[in-house]
C-alpha cells in the first residue's frame, strides 16, 4: 500500500512508512509550525516596539515644544 505525504512544498508517494518514520515526520511538522509561530510573534513584537518608540518620540516633542504632531498631520 502506498501513501502520499508532504515534506516541505513537495508531495512524495512512498510505501507505508514505519512508526519511527511517521513519528519523525510528525515531530518535523510540529517543529516547523512552532518556528513559523515564533517568527510571527517576533514580527508582531517588533511592530509593537516600533509603535511604542514612535509614540514616545511624539510625546517627547509634544512636551518639549508644546506642539502635538498628531494634530498637524491628521486629515
Amino acid at each position: 500500500m502506498t501513501q502520499t505525504f508532504g515534506f516541505g512544498r513537495k508531495d512524495y508517494v512512498g510505501p507505508a512508512s514505519s512508526e519511527k518514520g511517521r513519528s519523525n515526520l510528525s515531530a518535523f511538522r510540529h517543529a516547523s509550525e512552532r518556528l513559523r509561530d515564533c517568527a510571527n510573534m517576533r514580527a508582531l513584537l517588533t511592530k509593537a516596539k516600533n509603535a511604542y518608540i514612535a509614540d514616545l518620540k511624539n510625546e517627547m516633542v509634544r512636551e518639549s515644544s508644546g506642539v502635538d504632531l498628531r494634530t498637524l498631520f491628521e486629515d
